[in-house]
């Protein structure tokens, strides 16, 4: 380049370097100033052979000049641009369905909820769309075939269903009708007996009641107990409690299955319904006359006002029985 050039002055025949040169152009300013323009000294000037100033040449090779530079600088300006350009022309964002999962922004849905054309959809971890049965957070769920959030009223597997606007199962009493634990309409159908008909969904329990008095005695108990569909529904006056008795060979034996808090309905023969509530199980032994709990209680004293569910186990004097309240 210019500047890595040595600049010589000749005068008189006198090679002057370095300094010198420039302590001459210092008194020469004006031939200072056209050697440095690059432009040969005229004629005249050269005549007086006072001086010769050969001006440094730049290499060739060095296109460091405005006009180059800018050149050069547009050529990438316009390389970038065109890169960047085919680049954005490769970049799709994916939105949208593909493969049976749903995508925003190339990312596919999972583990969430999402509301896509006004149905709501469940992904799991996996990014794929939840279908049947589902539980979360202690409330149960049914997708269909296609994913949607089943709501309201509906029939699956021949079963009556209700799920309410955000798509949870409902059990218990909607709208006059009871849906049963594991959420299916339950139907207070059968025979009513001369009290009425017992029902314990939960446990599978549908069963005809018939009246004895307790004055009657133990054979009139027993043969309603012995009895098919028939389950014996025993009056104490003395304690205004009511003892329900079954054989376990008749499906009675299902409150062996029952735990505090399992609900029970009698249909009564006018056809209202009155619900009770387990508040304690226990086993016993049936005396003839009461029914005494391994720690020593009688079941009269537990239980009064309310209702004793008992059935045999090995036999008659080993019982299992169940204590309810009215709800």
């Amino acid at each position: 380049m210019a500047t890595s050039k040595l600049l010589i002055g000749i005068v008189s025949g006198t090679i002057i370097a370095g300094s010198a040169a420039a302590a001459f152009n210092a008194q020469n300013p004006g031939r200072a100033a056209a050697a440095q323009t690059g432009q040969p000294a005229s004629s005249a000037e050269t005549a007086e052979g006072a001086v010769t100033v050969t001006p440094s040449v730049s290499d060739s090779s060095d296109t460091n000049t405005p006009e180059s530079d800018t050149a050069a600088v547009s050529e990438t300006q316009t390389g970038t641009q065109t890169e960047n350009s085919e680049e954005a022309e490769e970049t799709v964002l994916l939105n949208g369905w593909s493969d049976g999962k749903y995508f925003i922004d190339n990312v596919p849905a999972s583990n969430t909820w999402e509301v896509i054309d006004g149905h709501t959809y469940r992904f799991d971890a996996d990014g794929n769309e939840v279908t049947g049965w589902y539980s979360e957070n202690g409330s149960t769920y049914y997708l269909g075939s296609d994913g949607t959030l089943t709501t309201g009223n509906a029939s699956i597997d021949g079963k009556n269903y209700c799920f309410n606007e955000n798509g949870v199962m409902q059990t218990g009493w909607i709208n006059g009708i009871y849906y049963s634990p594991d959420g299916s309409e339950y139907s207070f159908d059968g025979a009513l007996g001369n009290v009425g008909r017992l029902f314990i969904p939960s446990a599978g329990v549908n069963v005809a009641l018939n009246y004895v008095d307790d004055n009657t005695g133990d054979e009139a108990a027993q043969a309603i107990c012995d009895a098919e569909d028939s389950a014996a529904y025993m009056v104490f006056s003395s304690s205004d409690e009511v003892w329900i008795g079954d054989h376990n060979f008749q499906g009675f034996d299902a409150i062996k299955s029952v735990a505090p808090g399992t609900e029970a309905f009698i249909k009564n023969t006018d056809g209202t319904i009155s619900t009770y509530v387990c508040t304690e199980i226990d086993q016993g032994t049936n005396t003839g006359y009461d029914i005494v709990t391994a720690d020593g209680r009688s079941a009269s004293s537990i239980n009064a006002g309310g209702i004793v569910m008992y059935t045999c186990n090995d036999d008659w004097t080993s019982v299992t029985a169940a204590f309810w309240q009215a709800e």
